[in-house]
């Protein structure tokens, strides 16, 4: 697919009245190149994104659906992306988000798209909102933005190829099955500046878990996510004293062969000592090349 270059689309933005839309710098799609192919700038217009009145925001499901779509870059002017903007959207495979002033993306704004592979976010996101990445079953990987804070309601819940998440030492807050059915997630980075891990169903059915990073503050669900993971070979102790797992349905074999816990160094005596501990080779975390002493991402 070829990319539908602002300037082949500033003639029928005029004519039409919509010269905020110009502030796409791509926006690639099939039909949109056909348009230009064809010398119908009219027709290529269709492609361009629907604005509010001040040109900063995408309109709430603006693209919701759009199967011409592959790849959108927004320019710093946009400080909104409204809920389900680009929902549902089958052949979309890359957005990048601008760089500089984005306030906020709004619930499921990219849910739904299953050949979404790559999200580019800009530094200063502070809130990933409810059902963001739903259902986009062709994540891989997700970094995420440096400021982020909050990851919303079942933001990445059904993101069946999703492997790897790696938050940053902004992050303070999960909620409710943020990552439930990520069948194929293998590592959860978290950082000990996690504040709340009290929602429900957070990781339900990850049963792929191999790395896994419990904060300072966790719900007794993460506890029965270490417990039943038969995958589970690595974990991140960021807290600053031993957890008892639960009793009830007890596991055989856990922990499993070889496994091993990273506890902060100063504690790494306490937690051999711990009878909840045995089973897990206990190392300091200084040394396991993901985290300092004190629990921060390096």
């Amino acid at each position: 697919m070829k990319n539908t270059k602002l300037s082949r689309v500033l003639a029928a933005v005029a004519v039409v009245g919509f010269g905020a839309c110009a502030l796409f710098t791509s926006c690639n799609s099939s039909s949109s190149s056909k348009a230009a192919a064809d010398g119908d700038e009219r027709q290529g217009v269709a492609e361009v994104p629907m604005l509010d009145v001040k040109g900063t925001a995408i309109k709430a499901g603006a693209f919701k659906g759009d199967a011409s779509l592959t790849e959108i870059r927004i320019p710093n002017a946009i400080k909104n992306v409204g809920g389900e903007a680009f929902a549902n959207c089958p052949e979309l495979r890359k957005v990048v988000l601008p760089a500089g002033g984005m306030e906020s993306v709004d619930s499921s704004a990219f849910a739904g798209c299953p050949k979404l592979e790559e999200v580019v976010f800009p530094e200063d996101l502070g809130i990933i909102c409810d059902k963001t990445f739903r259902g986009c079953t062709g994540l891989k990987q997700m970094q995420m933005p440096p400021k982020a804070f909050c990851v919303g309601i079942s933001t990445f819940e059904g993101c069946t190829s999703l492997e790897e998440v790696r938050y940053t030492n902004a992050m303070r807050l999960i909620y409710d099955r943020a990552f439930a059915g990520c069948t194929s997630l293998k590592r959860v980075l978290l950082s000990c500046t996690i504040e709340n891990m009290d929602g429900q169903d957070i990781f339900a059915g990850c049963e792929a878990i191999e790395e896994l990073a419990m904060p300072q503050k966790y719900h007794t669900e993460m506890l029965k996510l270490v417990r039943d993971s038969k995958a589970l070979k690595t974990l991140y102790v960021l807290s600053l004293s031993p957890k008892k797992f639960p009793k009830e349905n007890p596991v055989e074999g856990f922990p499993g062969e070889g496994a091993k816990a990273y506890v902060p160094d100063a504690l790494v005596d306490t937690y051999k000592a711990d009878a909840t501990w045995k089973g897990f080779e206990i190392l300091p975390l200084s040394a396991s090349g993901r985290y300092d002493a004190n629990g921060l991402l390096i």
